[in-house]
């Protein structure tokens, strides 16, 4: 469990991994001695998130001899920025906190200055602090936490988007249907103000949920947290909230170690029956199928679709994913 926290913990805090090549017009002049095998240029260019408008771009010195660092930068698909900055030589690190990754993209490229001639380049692309920048939705102004899991994005609380609200005698259809748990009525403006909206979100039918996730994310790959998260035996104890406020005791083995949060917001089921509030989690999975977490349990079950029931759903950013 720890090699599998460290392992989490290092991949949320580098968010693009670094590569090689040359984006600028600038001339690359050796002065040195081609045969004596130094390689004066900067290497492993990569960005840790500080917070949500700060990143930290750190890479390797490779020659004691240079006269400083030159970093360019990009925003989207504009033109180069030469000489953003200039950076000490004594220093491999340059702090960035004029950011904005809701709405950019952003491009650095360091170089290494030896008296007047420019090396090659390493070359790093940054766009969104996962775990630091929150997700907003832009049809209804819902903000959620975000949280990395091994190469992914995920949405670290359940999905509250609530076009139109239905009772759940109305959930046997193959129309998208909306539901808040306890709620049967249907007055939007009433379902939100409901401590289950506020707390667990809404449950969606498949028509819904497969629509249903912001722009840029869509829905998640269960069977990729399952097994990166310990498996069908055991992943429960990662991914569900670790405390008996939401959870019926005794909230078999939570820990929550990677942050996922699951609450147990149930379901509606295929008899247009609310159930399982506070007992268990019930996830969509991106392939029809849906996933199940328990309060008496740290196993997860993958079951296949039956009827029209309606699930909690997470959603995970769009090319997100990092080798």
């Amino acid at each position: 469990m720890e090699k599998i926290q460290a392992k989490r913990i290092t991949l949320a805090t580098l968010t693009i991994i670094t590569f090689l090549f040359v984006s600028c017009t600038r001339e690359w002049v050796n002065p040195l001695d081609d045969a004596s095998g130094i390689d004066w240029a900067p290497m492993y260019l990569e960005t840790r998130a500080l917070s949500a408008d700060s990143v930290m771009l750190q890479w390797v010195k490779t020659y004691n001899g240079i006269n400083e660092f030159v970093l360019d930068k990009k925003i989207n698909d504009q033109e180069w920025i030469e000489k953003y900055a200039t950076i000490s030589p004594v220093n491999t690190y340059f702090i960035d906190d004029s950011m904005d990754t809701k709405n950019n993209v952003y491009s650095y490229s360091v170089y290494s200055d030896l008296r007047g001639n420019y090396s090659e380049n390493t070359e790093v692309t940054y766009s969104f602090a996962c775990g630091f920048d929150s997700l907003t939705d832009s049809r209804d102004g819902n903000k959620y936490a975000t949280i990395q899991i091994g190469n992914q994005c995920w949405m670290a609380e359940n999905l509250k988007f609530l076009p139109i609200v239905f009772p759940p005698d109305q959930s046997w259809s193959n129309l998208a249907r909306y539901f808040v748990y306890d709620y049967y009525d249907s007055i939007n403006s009433e379902a939100r103000e409901t401590l289950n909206f506020k707390t667990y979100g809404v449950l969606y039918n498949w028509t819904a949920a497969k629509n249903a996730c912001p722009e840029g994310w869509t829905l998640p790959d269960f069977e990729f947290l399952t097994m990166y998260s310990g498996g069908e035996c055991c992943a429960g104890k990662n991914l569900k909230e670790r405390d008996t406020i939401h959870w019926h005791s005794p909230n078999t083995g939570a820990n929550e170690d990677f942050g996922f949060l699951a609450l147990p917001g149930g379901c509606l089921n295929d008899t247009t029956e609310f159930q399982d509030l506070t007992y268990r989690s019930y996830f969509w999975n991106y392939s029809g199928d849906y996933y199940v977490l328990y309060y008496d349990s740290i196993k997860i079950n993958r079951f296949n679709i039956r009827g029209y029931p309606a699930f909690s759903l997470r959603c995970v950013k769009v090319n997100y994913n990092i080798d």
